[in-house]
This record gives C-alpha cells, sequence and structure tokens, in this order.
C-alpha cells in the first residue's frame, strides 16, 4: 500500500519506519527543513525506549540527562522531593528525530522536507495518509470537539547549579506549572498553563528571574492540546496521530511517548479501539485529574507523595485506573482526593 504521512514529529517518524518495516511504500512530508522545531521540554519515561530501534537508548548520543528525582515547589516553595519508579530522559528532540528517521530512510522511506502539504493537494488522496501535523488538524476534523489549547514558552538558560545533572525541578504557579531540566551545559526551561499567552510570558520571566538564570536562545512559543484525543481518530483514508489527535498528558504536558505509541499504531485497522483501550482513557483522565492536579495545597501535595508507593504515584502521573491496591492507598492519604479521582 502506498502511504503519505504529513508531518515528520515522533509520531510521522514512528509511523513512517513501522510502515516501511511492515512492506508498504512510504512517503513522508515535512514543511520545515529541519526537525523539531515546535519547542518542548523533551522529556519522557524510559518506556520510550521500546518504541524506537536504538539498542541501548540510553547510551545514544541525543541522550543529555537521565533523572529519577523531581524536585516539587508550589509558587517558588519547596514541597516534596518525588523518586521516579524508573528512568526518565532529557534529550536533544531534534537529533532524537533525525537519527530515527535516518532509520526509515535506510528502509526505503522518501523524506521531503520543506514542503508544505496544502488543502487541495493531491498528497491527500493516497490509499492511506497519516496526519501527524498538529493539533490544527484535529480541530478541522473533530469540530463537534473541537481541542483545548494552552500555551507553552521554551528557553534555554544557562547551567548555574540549581539543581544535580539527575534531578528536575518543576514549581506550580497558579493553572500551570515551571520546569528546569538538565539540558547537556544548559537547562531547558518553561511554564505552560491555562491563562493567555501574555500571563503566561511574565510568569516565565518572574520565574528566570527568581532561579536566577540568564537565558540564552530566544523564548519560543507553541500550544499543546490539554482536552485528550477524540473517539474517531479515522476519517475515510485520513488517519490522525500525535497531537493532531491530542496524545498529550494533560496533566504532565508530556507528548512524546503517546505520540510514538500513536504513530507505531495508526496503519492497524483497529487503530482506534487500540490507541483508546491502551491509552485513550488514561489521558481523558489527565485531562480531569490535571485539574484538581494543579490547586492541591502544598500540605495536601506533601502528604499524597511523600512515600508514595511506584504504583500510586504512576497511577496518579499517568491518569490510570485506581486499582485495589492503589485506591486503598490514595483513600488512606487523602479521602477527599480519593472520591475526586474517583469521579474523573
Amino acid at each position: 500500500m502506498k502511504i503519505n504521512i504529513i508531518g515528520a514529529g515522533p509520531a510521522g517518524v514512528s509511523a513512517a519506519y513501522r510502515a516501511i518495516k511492515e512492506g508498504h511504500d512510504v512517503t513522508i512530508y515535512e514543511k520545515e527543513k529541519v526537525l523539531a522545531k515546535k519547542p518542548c521540554g523533551e522529556a519522557s519515561f524510559s518506556e520510550i525506549e521500546q518504541l524506537t530501534p536504538f539498542s541501548k537508548f540510553d547510551k545514544q548520543d541525543f541522550i543529555l540527562a537521565k533523572f529519577r528525582k523531581a524536585l516539587v515547589y508550589i509558587n517558588h516553595n519547596f514541597v516534596s522531593e518525588l523518586k521516579m519508579p524508573f528512568q526518565c530522559y532529557v534529550f536533544n528532540k531534534s537529533r532524537f528525530l533525525e537519527e530515527y528517521l535516518e532509520y526509515a530512510e535506510a528502509l526505503g522511506v522518501k523524506v521531503k522536507r520543506g514542503t508544505l502539504v496544502t488543502e487541495n493537494s493531491d498528497v491527500w488522496k493516497e490509499e492511506m495518509v497519516i496526519d501527524a501535523t498538529g493539533y490544527i488538524r484535529m480541530s478541522r476534523f473533530a469540530k463537534q470537539q473541537c481541542p483545548k489549547v494552552i500555551p507553552v514558552l521554551r528557553a534555554y538558560t544557562d547551567n548555574n547549579k540549581i539543581i544535580n545533572d539527575d534531578e528536575i525541578l518543576i514549581d506550580i504557579i497558579g493553572p500551570g506549572y515551571f520546569w528546569i531540566f538538565p539540558y547537556d551545559n544548559l537547562y531547558n526551561v518553561g511554564y505552560g498553563g491555562h491563562i493567555n499567552s501574555g500571563d503566561v510570558k511574565t510568569i516565565l520571566n518572574e520565574c528566570i528571574k527568581h532561579y536566577n538564570l540568564t537565558v540564552k536562545s530566544r523564548i519560543d512559543g507553541a500550544g499543546i492540546v490539554v482536552s485528550g484525543p477524540p473517539k474517531r481518530l479515522i476519517y475515510g483514508n485520513i488517519r490522525l496521530a500525535g497531537e493532531s489527535m491530542g496524545a498529550v498528558n494533560a496533566g504532565t504536558g508530556e507528548g512524546i511517548r503517546f505520540s510514538l505509541y500513536a504513530g507505531m499504531m495508526a496503519i492497524d485497522n483497529d487503530y482506534e479501539k487500540k490507541f483508546w483501550k491502551m491509552h485513550g482513557e488514561n489521558l481523558k483522565r489527565c485531562v480531569k485529574f490535571g485539574g484538581i492536579f494543579l490547586s492541591l495545597k502544598p500540605e495536601q501535595f506533601k502528604k499524597i507523595f511523600d512515600d508514595a508507593s511506584p504504583e500510586l504515584m504512576m497511577t496518579l502521573v499517568d491518569g490510570k485506573k485506581l486499582n485495589l491496591k492503589t485506591g486503598l492507598q490514595l483513600l488512606f492519604k487523602d479521602p477527599s482526593l480519593f472520591f475526586k479521582y474517583i469521579k474523573s
């Protein structure tokens, strides 16, 4: 089958790699000449190791930091140190995608960079088209389920050693959070929230000043979907993947992992059913719990997450259903939050 893929982000590249390995004739179109132009935190869980062709993933040159600790602040006041139950990575997203795409090209994927696919292009008429262009496409196809999009700003700053290289910093401020991730000899910093872009910029600049950081790049902005995926992912010959179908954790802002999953599944006949069973319900649950998470008072946050079991932490972070064990743990820690989570 001939398959056109629009967009060479995580979803588009993983879709191309999977499709070419299945024996399809694949062409990928990317409007930019350089990949990963959209700004993000460039971090993900070690789970992405199994979603790429790289052997010894943690040894790849695009890996810039490995962490298992998150220092959590609320309004600049330290609250808790979260110990992650697994390895997490910060990486150069552009280099990651370029190297991933090389694997796909070596197998025969044709890549057309600097090619903007317009609405009337014949590219959309191929037997199968995987649309990995971003949330605008989701708005076009799922008008009855228009996605909620929030502004995010990101910059690179000097590394002033405010955190160790094996930890990250999260500062919950208002309806969003500021982050500091180690990025080789720099920091990847940013803020995203449920407010207008002007206020996002104000908070970002205040945080940069508060943490005594010096900006070493321009400040880039983007919008991310925080309403989760729509039920429908297939429209005739077109399949939505990545942020085109809201593959973002609304609580944490993480999207790379879910976009890789969506890309790998997109050619399957049961794509919608498979993605929803594996991630859809969880991502929708994150939409509701994300707001609850951001509204927690410092003493609540500390009580819930201090000494939380790995299972409970992942349930809350990834929007998983409570089972008997994690339900009892959360009920014991905070009954009111337990009932709010059940409702979500």
